[in-house]
């Protein structure tokens, strides 16, 4: 699963389906060819209240401590329950 956030701007959880792939006939973000297929679970709402660090590109949360890998979590089995 994977926090889609710019700065410490949330916009979106969503879950990779799929190993990178290359893609060298895009146009567009020619320095972003690696890329993975992942499904969108959720748009940010602000009344989610989520928690996020505006630091690093990519961040792995594995401290389950964290107010970051708390906000995930709930987020996941929030989301999780929707599709059910």
């Amino acid at each position: 699963y994977v926090m889609i956030k710019h700065g410490g701007t949330i916009i979106a959880l969503v879950k990779v389906i799929g190993d990178y792939h290359v893609d060298e006939d895009t146009n567009d973000l020619l320095w972003f060819q690696k890329r993975r297929k992942v499904v969108v679970l959720d748009r940010y709402n602000d009344t989610y209240n989520y928690s996020v660090t505006p630091r690093k590109t990519l961040e792995r949360c594995v401290n389950p401590n964290t107010d970051m890998y708390k906000s995930i979590n709930d987020w996941v089995i929030k989301s999780e329950n929707k599709m059910k």
